[in-house]
């Protein structure tokens, strides 16, 4: 099997934002962020996008730019139905490695490598993210909700590119919808829709190993007494 790239933690944050559509981009007044594009929304430093903000779950935005799509991940149990019972994610001849054939006897031989790299299967776990669209006006958030919609639908697929640049593709489907509701706070009045979204996904837990194909075999030919 060929070798395979690590995933991490953020390489699932990062297609969480290409499942919304988000891409990174430069706007006039703001740093390279992640914009979704949604047209005719009210937005006055930029037409028809959206600003798209990851934050940790507990972290409370007090100064929203609106309107906004916010990404949260408030948690993410072990997937325990996907856990391996054993084997390994791959096993190829090392990097230094050089080839050898092996004279079996009986006029057989094996053809083989002085010593192969291997890595334990992924675990499995599943990634609960929240996505939020907030907005000044209750016309913006339906726009949002519908283009949301179109992009997650019930069942969906997060594209994910590990360490190598090798993507992959993991399941996942809607939770949760929360009905568009209006927020109000001592600023201003606020409408949200909120999904919350399961990935099936893994992480790489386990550093490559290295172990020769084999060695020499030693004999005690001494004869006990």
């Amino acid at each position: 099997m060929d070798r395979t790239g690590d995933i991490r933690l953020r390489d699932f944050d990062t297609g969480i934002m290409g499942l919304v559509g988000a891409t990174l981009r430069n706007v006039s007044g703001f740093k390279s962020a992640y914009w979704a594009p949604i047209q005719d929304i009210e937005f006055e430093k930029g037409a028809n996008q959206v600003r798209c903000l990851f934050v940790p779950a507990e972290q409370v935005i007090k100064k929203y730019i609106l309107p906004s799509i916010v990404v949260r991940r408030p948690s993410m149990p072990l997937g325990t139905t996907r856990m391996h019972s054993g084997g390994r994610q791959y096993r190829t001849p090392a990097k230094n490695a050089s080839p050898v054939i092996i004279d079996r006897g009986g006029g057989y031989t094996a053809e083989g490598y002085t010593a192969y790299e291997s890595k334990l299967p992924a675990v499995p776990y599943d990634f609960n993210y929240e996505i939020q669209a907030i907005s000044r006006y209750e016309n913006d958030a339906s726009l949002i909700f519908n283009y949301l919609l179109y992009k997650i639908k019930n069942r969906c697929i997060v594209t994910v590119t590990d360490s190598i640049g090798d993507e992959r593709k993991y399941p996942g489907y809607t939770e949760d919808i929360l009905h568009i509701g209006e927020i109000q706070d001592v600023l201003q009045k606020r409408f949200m829709v909120s999904f919350m979204i399961v990935v099936q996904g893994q992480l790489d837990q386990n550093l490559p190993t290295t172990s020769p194909a084999c060695q020499d075999t030693q004999f005690n030919m001494e004869i006990l007494e």
